[in-house]
């Protein structure tokens, strides 16, 4: 599902966009959601208030009064069948977040968001979605950097496979965060975590000069900045993933998760791999608790299998017979 710009409004009745609007800035004035959730909230909400029966494009206040838990069940029945667990768990919260908006400005008479179902998440239930170590060196020698938009990507890239940072610390880094004389590199925290703090390696600093000089000398402190049109911060158009694709054909990885979270996990997978503790780990990741990465313990094989049980045939065949027991 594309992600949109929660500045532009919504393409259908003025009362419809007139209420997103009321909703955005609420969320961003009251509660003070950061610019990537409020472009989630209004992607995610969206179809409720285009689709939705009674609602279909006019929001109008007595339309949005009279929404009904039935209104809201058969909504979403209908989108559940073909999203993804995971567009499902967007939409049902995004939902929830806006019930409970309409509730407190007036709009709704009562509180709605019991109505909307939980979508069960299971702790530790999957691996994590990442690359090979070796389709991730791939994708960073398959680069294509004889432009200004190709040493920005590589560059991003670089940073992530190389200290497995989250692609909002990247989009955040700041020219000042990047300490050229004592080759320190500092990623602000991200999602409840810690700020983390690394050695400026030679293949990051090789990757960064580049693109700095293309960047020039912009108004903006963001390190990475859009390449076409007016500068302005690359995070703010939340549109990264787009630009990978095109590396992940080039390197020949179809039909793999693709984004840089994958790479992120590949580092981290890398490190367990590699005999690290889960501890250092936790710190090279900025988690501030261990139990977030103890999900990478399972990705572990090889100590796996030394705690692996003997299949019950094979431990009754290792047994003594029963009258030397005797």
């Amino acid at each position: 599902m594309a992600i949109a710009d929660p500045a532009r409004p919504l393409a259908c009745h003025p009362a419809c966009a007139h209420l997103m609007t009321q909703y955005i800035v609420y969320l961003r004035d009251v509660v003070g959601l950061a610019p990537v959730s409020l472009t989630i909230r209004r992607s995610y909400l969206s179809p409720f208030l285009t689709e939705a029966q009674g609602l279909a494009h006019q929001c109008e206040p007595a339309a949005v009064a009279a929404v009904s838990p039935c209104i809201i069940r058969d909504f979403l029945i209908a989108t559940a069948l073909t999203q993804t667990r995971a567009i499902r768990i967007h939409t049902v919260s995004s939902m929830r977040s806006f019930l409970r908006f309409a509730h407190v400005v007036g709009l709704i008479p009562r509180d709605l968001t019991p109505v909307i179902p939980v979508v069960p998440v299971w702790r530790l239930e999957r691996l994590p979605r990442h690359l090979e170590w070796e389709e991730v060196e791939r994708l960073l020698t398959a680069s294509d950097r004889t432009g200004p938009s190709g040493r920005r990507t590589y560059a991003v890239l670089q940073l992530v496979a190389t200290y497995g940072a989250r692609i909002g610390q990247v989009m955040r880094l700041q020219l000042g965060d990047i300490d050229w004389t004592a080759r320190r590199i500092h990623f602000r925290a991200s999602k409840h975590g810690k700020p983390v703090t690394f050695a400026l390696t030679a293949p990051v600093a090789d990757a960064l000069l580049p693109y700095l000089e293309d960047r020039g000398r912009a108004r903006y402190p963001e390190v990475f900045l859009t390449v076409r049109g007016p500068r302005r911060p690359l995070g703010e158009t939340n549109n990264f993933r787009t630009c990978l694709l095109p590396w992940f054909r080039r390197a020949g990885i179809i039909g793999r998760p693709r984004g840089a979270h994958v790479i992120r996990h590949a580092v981290a997978t890398r490190l367990v791999n590699q005999g690290t503790s889960i501890k250092a780990i936790a710190d090279i990741l900025g988690h501030r608790s261990i139990e977030t990465t103890r999900i990478y313990a399972k990705v572990d094989v090889v100590h796996l299998r030394q705690l692996a049980l003997d299949w019950p045939e094979a431990a009754l065949a290792a047994a003594p017979p029963a009258e030397a027991v005797l």
